[in-house]
Parts: structure tokens; sequence; C-alpha cells
């Protein structure tokens, strides 16, 4: 996947399932678990200590500090793919708008640029 998409999948993919809130918290009437960015479910993480497939805390996936959150959705992605997110599957799977549009962000038009010549 050339990296303006797949980086566009990933901005989606926040935007759609926490609205990019990295406290998200979601417990479904099942009484399934989802927390933070990526809405991480509890298999992935454990609470109260380190643990899950990820073996981190359920309650550092709530907080402002993104690394943890990015390493373990990295390794969701890895073993599943972008279609273990169901809300990937229906709403960015097939939307390249924000694909699209990312590299407009004026932080990223800088890698976009080729170097001045003299």
């Amino acid at each position: 996947m050339h990296h303006d998409i797949f980086l566009g999948q990933w901005v989606c993919l926040i935007e759609k399932v926490s609205n990019r809130d990295t406290k998200a918290f979601i417990v479904t009437p099942s009484g399934k678990k989802y927390y933070g960015l990526f809405q991480i479910p509890s298999r992935w993480c454990r609470e109260g200590k380190k643990g899950g497939e990820c073996n981190i805390t359920c309650e550092s996936l709530l907080d402002d500090d993104i690394r943890n959150d990015i390493a373990c959705a990295l390794n969701i992605f890895l073993r599943e793919g972008f279609k273990y997110w169901t809300q990937w599957e229906i709403r960015c799977k097939n939307d390249n708008h924000i694909s699209k549009e990312i590299y407009k962000c004026p932080d990223l038009m800088s890698h976009k640029l080729s170097p001045e010549r003299s």
C-alpha cells in the first residue's frame, strides 16, 4: 500500500472509531470494552496491570501518550490488517478522500516539495 494511502487509512480509522479522542471508552451491551484512539478491544490489554496480546494496561490506552496505542494498533494491523476494525471496513476501506486531502496539511506539504535549485 502506498504510504500516502496508508497514512490516510489510519487517519480515517481514528476519525471514525474515536473521533480523535484519546479518552474514548465504549462498553457494548454484551460487555465488550474498547479503549482509546484506535478503540482497541480488551483482548489486547489488561485492566489494572500489563497483559493481553499487546502486553499493556487498558488504562494506558486512554491517556494522551499515544505511543503504546500506536504500537498496539500496528500489532493488530500486522496480524489482521485494517479489516480487524469493522468501522474501517464500513467507512474507510473505499474512501480515499482523506488520503487525498491529508497532504494538503502544512506540516506534510514540506515533505512533498522538491528542494529549490540555485
